[in-house]
């Protein structure tokens, strides 16, 4: 992910790649840093929370309503996509 070169090769400027990967790699290293959780529907999840902000921050719903729904449409995707199995592949994923 982090070759310079194979970017180059693709097409992208290297002062632009260069660039690019260092904001990614100063992301990965801060002591802060937040992973993207490597689960299955991982998308579905931020496309459930990205509806309902959306009618959040449009006044169609108060935060709290917002908030609670989001958690409300990630309970329906883990049961559907099967909570043991996402437990155990987020774990392992973490190394835990």
């Amino acid at each position: 992910h982090f070759n310079i070169p194979e970017w180059v090769a693709a097409g992208y400027d290297e002062a632009f790649i260069s660039s690019y990967l260092k904001s990614e790699g100063d992301s990965y290293n801060h002591p802060n840093a937040a992973i993207e959780p490597r689960i299955p529907g991982i998308f579905q999840y931020y496309s459930a929370a990205e509806d309902i902000l959306a009618n959040t921050f449009a006044g169609k719903m108060k935060a709290q309503e917002g908030a609670d729904a989001i958690a409300a449409a990630w309970e329906k995707l883990t049961d559907q996509i099967g909570r043991e199995n996402q437990i155990k592949l987020y774990k392992a994923s973490l190394g835990v």
